[in-house]
């Protein structure tokens, strides 16, 4: 999933958003204009998976999409509906300054 689309689609409730970078980066530079975010590290999603509604498509991100691409991958085995962002909290940031 691009940011435009994200974009699209920000303030529905149909999805999760779903950040993996670790909070030093959330805090430095969070996703904003974002609605639904959950943020757990990506070594952490493991352990939390009851967090993560399965009913919901779940969007993840971090800083350019290299770890949430793992993330997507994993949650998929685990049975979750997922999307990349494709170049992340970057791509995001950029979006937000055009």
């Amino acid at each position: 999933m691009t940011a435009e689309e994200l974009w699209q689609i920000r303030e529905e409730t149909s999805f999760i958003f779903l950040d993996v970078r670790e909070m030093h980066e959330v805090e430095a530079l969070p996703y904003a204009n974002l609605n639904n975010v959950v943020h757990i590290p990506m070594g952490s999603v493991g352990e939390h998976l009851d967090d993560l509604d399965k009913s919901k498509n779940i969007i993840v991100g971090c800083k350019s999409g290299g770890r949430s691409a793992a993330v997507c991958d994993y949650l998929s085995d685990q049975g979750y509906q997922t999307y990349n962002l494709t170049g992340g909290i970057l791509a995001w940031s950029n979006l937000q300054q055009n």
